[in-house]
C-alpha cells in the first residue's frame, strides 16, 4: 500500500494507523513512522527531536492531538492527525515588551506552531481522496513536497486539519532564529505564505520571506512579492501549515484520541 493510500485510510479510520506506520517506514519516513507508533501504540507523550534527525536532537517533541499547553520557543510538537511535526516560533522579547498591557493580555509570547517541513505529496493525495477534492494534480504522489496546487486547494488542505497556511509573519519571526531558518527552508523554492486579501494569496521565495526582521515596520509585502488569485494552480509552489498561537486549532479533534 502506498503511503498516500495508507494516509487516506488513516484519515477515514484512525484505527488503521498500523498500515500507515508501515507505509511511512517503507517510504523512508522513519521519524514520522516512529512518532506515530509512539503516540498510537506506545501511549508516549513526548520524545527527543533526535528521532527525526540529529539536527533536532535535544529539543523536546510533544506528541498529542493538540499543541502542548506548556512549551517554550523552539519546542517541537508531533501532530498525529496531519502526521506533521511543528515548531513553536517565539516573538522577540523586545516586541512583546513594547506592547501596551491590554495588547499583551490579548496576544501571546509566540507567533505560531509552524510545520518544520513542507506539506508532502502523499499528505495532499491522501487528503484529496478522503475529501473528494478534484482540483489536485492527478500525478501528485510520493514523498516530495506537494506543488502545483492553487492557493484555494492549499488552504482547504490546511483547514481540514484545523490549521491555516503559514504566512509572512511566521517567517519574519523565524528569521530571528538564525540557523533554524535555513533548516526549515533549505532552498529557494517558493511557498504560499497565506492570504493577503479576499481571493488573493501571496507567494514568496526564501530570500524574500526571511529578508525582514520580526520588528520591521513593513508588512512583509514588498514590490517584488507575488500576489496571485487563489484559484490558479501554480507549478513549483509549495506550502506548509501553521497553528496561530492566538487562535489555536479550529474544530473538534476528539475522534483522534489514541486508537490503542
Amino acid at each position: 500500500m502506498s503511503v498516500a493510500a495508507a494516509f487516506a485510510a488513516y484519515l477515514s479510520d484512525p484505527a488503521s494507523y498500523r498500515d500507515l506506520v508501515h507505509a511511512l517506514d517503507s517510504a523512508g519516513l522513519k521519524g514520522q513512522a516512529a512518532l506515530l507508533r509512539a503516540f498510537q501504540a506506545d501511549g508516549t507523550d513526548s520524545a527527543d527531536g533526535s528521532v527525526l534527525s540529529q539536527s533536532w536532537a535535544g529539543r523536546r517533541c510533544a506528541l498529542g492531538i493538540a499543541p502542548p499547553r506548556e512549551a517554550v520557543g523552539g519546542d517541537l510538537w508531533f501532530d498525529p492527525v496531519e502526521v506533521a511535526v511543528m515548531i513553536l516560533v517565539p516573538r522577540s522579547a523586545g516586541q512583546y515588551a513594547a506592547w501596551p498591557s491590554p495588547v499583551q493580555q490579548r496576544m501571546t509570547r509566540f507567533v505560531s506552531w509552524l510545520a518544520i517541513a513542507r506539506t508532502s505529496a502523499w499528505q495532499v493525495r491522501g487528503w484529496a481522496e478522503v475529501s473528494g477534492r478534484a482540483d489536485v494534480p492527478v500525478d501528485l504522489d510520493g514523498t516530495g513536497p506537494a506543488t502545483g496546487l492553487s492557493g484555494q486547494a492549499a488552504n482547504a488542505y490546511a483547514a481540514y486539519f484545523g490549521k491555516g497556511l503559514a504566512d509572512a509573519l511566521d517567517w519574519r519571526a523565524v528569521a530571528a532564529l538564525g540557523p533554524v531558518a535555513a533548516r526549515l527552508w533549505p532552498d529557494n523554492v517558493p511557498e504560499f505564505v497565506g492570504y493577503v486579501g479576499e481571493g488573493e494569496v501571496s507567494v514568496l521565495r526564501k530570500d524574500q520571506a526571511l529578508s525582514a526582521g520580526e520588528d520591521d515596520e513593513q508588512d512583509g509585502n514588498g514590490e517584488d512579492d507575488a500576489f496571485l488569485d487563489d484559484v490558479t494552480s501554480l507549478s513549483g509552489v509549495a506550502f506548509r501549515t501553521h497553528v496561530s498561537s492566538q487562535l489555536g486549532l479550529v474544530g473538534d479533534r476528539s475522534r483522534w484520541s489514541r486508537a490503542g
